[in-house]
C-alpha cells in the first residue's frame, strides 16, 4: 500500500474529508441515474433497471465531445462493480468505458458535470494501465492480483526490458466489434488480459516511482509529467502501488475532495474497489481511440 497522501494542510481537514465520506450517501440524489443533458430532457434510469427494448440509450446533442449518448452501468451508492464486472458489462452490452480523461473533464472541468451525477463517484475509467514495480525492468508478461485472483497482462516485445514506464490503453472495439480489452480464464483463479490491438498500446515514460501531485500527460490523463505544487489547478495526485499493477484507474474519491477537488487518480490503488460505472454507446470507441 501506497504511503499516505502528503497534504502541506492540518490534519483536522483530513479527518473532516473521511467524516465527511461517510456521509456521501445521505446528500447524494436519491438513487437514480441522471442523463446528464439539457435540463429539458428526461431522467435515464439505470441500464440495469431497464426493460431490455429500453436498453438503447436515445441520441441526444452532445455536451462534451464523447457524449452522444451516456449510460450510467452503476452508481456508487445503488449498485457499485468492481472492475472485472465494469469491464465484463460493457463488453457484453456493447458499451464503451469512459477514459479518465473523460471522467476528469467532467470531475474538474469548468461545467462541473459531478453535480448532477455526484452518485457516480467514485467511478472506474476505461483507461487501462499496467506497469511493473519501480525500476524493475519490463518480461514478458506483468501479473497481480486483483480480489484474490490473478491477472496477466502480456507485454509487447517492443516494451520489454524498460523501466519505469506504464504502459496504457483506451477502452474500446476495433472495427470488427471486438473489445479492445477483455479476460480470458487460463487456470484456476487465473485470468489473461486479452488486446484485440496491441498497436493502441501506448507506452508513458518516466511513470512516477512514488505518489505525487505531477502534471497529466496529454494521451490519457495519467498524472506523469513534471511534478507540481498541489495549489496548481493543472495539478493530479497519482497514487500509485509499490509493486506490480495490471489494471483500470479510478477517480472521484470523495474523501479527498475537500482537501484536493476531483484531483486524486488511482492507479492501483483500491484495485478490489466497487464504485461507479459511466459509459459510451459503442459508435463512440473510434473517437475515444483517437
Amino acid at each position: 500500500m501506497s504511503p499516505p497522501l502528503q497534504f502541506p494542510i492540518p490534519l483536522t481537514l483530513v479527518q473532516h474529508a473521511q467524516q465527511g465520506a461517510t456521509a456521501q450517501a445521505s446528500r447524494a440524489p436519491k438513487p437514480q441515474a441522471m442523463q446528464i443533458f439539457p435540463s429539458s430532457t428526461k431522467p435515464l434510469a439505470l441500464l440495469s433497471n431497464l426493460a431490455p427494448e429500453q436498453k438503447q440509450a436515445p441520441e441526444r446533442k452532445p455536451i462534451l465531445s464523447k457524449e452522444a449518448s451516456v449510460v450510467y452501468l452503476a452508481l456508487f451508492n445503488q449498485n457499485p462493480m468492481t472492475q472485472v464486472q465494469a469491464l465484463e458489462e460493457a463488453n457484453a452490452k456493447g458499451l464503451t468505458l469512459a477514459p479518465l480523461k473523460d471522467l476528469d473533464e467532467r470531475l474538474n472541468g469548468k461545467e462541473e458535470l459531478w453535480r448532477a451525477e455526484e452518485a457516480l463517484y467514485p467511478a472506474w475509467s476505461g483507461t487501462f494501465v499496467a506497469y511493473k514495480a519501480p525500476n524493475k525492468p519490463l518480461g514478458k508478461t506483468i501479473e497481480c492480483k486483483i480480489l484474490g485472483d490473478t491477472y496477466v497482462f502480456n507485454v509487447p516485445k517492443k516494451f520489454q526490458g524498460k523501466r519505469n514506464i506504464a504502459l496504457a490503453i483506451n477502452h474500446g472495439f476495433t472495427k470488427e466489434g471486438k473489445p479492445l480489452i477483455s479476460y480470458k480464464k487460463i487456470g484456476e483463479k487465473r485470468f489473461l488480459v486479452e488486446i484485440a490491438d496491441e498497436s493502441m498500446i501506448k507506452a508513458i515514460r518516466h511513470f512516477p516511482s512514488e505518489d505525487g501531485w505531477q502534471l497529466p500527460e496529454k494521451k490519457f490523463g495519467l498524472p506523469s509529467g513534471s511534478k507540481l505544487n498541489y495549489a496548481s489547478k493543472n495539478a493530479r495526485y497519482l497514487w500509485r502501488i509499490n509493486g506490480a499493477y495490471c489494471g483500470f484507474a479510478s477517480a472521484g474519491d470523495y474523501v479527498f475532495y475537500v482537501i484536493s477537488g476531483w484531483r486524486v487518480v488511482y492507479v492501483g490503488c483500491r484495485s478490489g474497489g466497487r464504485f461507479g460505472v459511466l459509459a459510451y454507446a459503442s459508435q463512440q470507441a473510434e473517437q475515444i481511440q483517437k
